[in-house]
């Protein structure tokens, strides 16, 4: 699925907590020097980040989305204005991403979703 030679493993496992939490967990390994993953979401929804922490609100709850892993990331907002222009949408569409770094030869980035009352 990915153009990088050294990517030996990429998994994702979702894991729903008894709490009615998810759990996003992606593993990645690497052969040779390991590269920097960006991890993204994409929503029409209004959504806003604070460091570590997205809130993407609905019409009656709001999702919070919170990076775990690494401690360090943090979430970037882009909203794509000019694409949502171009494919006549009213409202638009925001990407929501961060970055983990390399530190060793596997890493993983931890995500956990929760709803929240309005």
């Amino acid at each position: 699925a990915y153009d990088v030679p050294e990517l030996e493993r990429a998994q994702r496992t979702l894991t729903l907590t008894p709490d009615g939490e998810v759990i996003l967990d992606d593993t990645f390994e690497f052969s040779g020097t390991p590269r920097p993953i960006e991890e993204a979401f994409v929503t029409w929804l209004t959504t806003s980040v604070s460091d570590n922490t997205a809130l993407i609100a609905g019409q009656r709850h709001v999702l919070e989305l919170t990076i775990e892993t690494p401690s360090d990331a943090f979430f970037g907002l882009e909203v794509l204005e000019e694409a949502s222009t171009l494919n006549h949408k009213d409202v638009p569409l925001k990407r929501l991403t961060f970055i983990v770094e390399p530190s060793e030869a596997e890493m993983t980035a931890r995500v956990r979703a929760r709803v929240l009352s309005q």
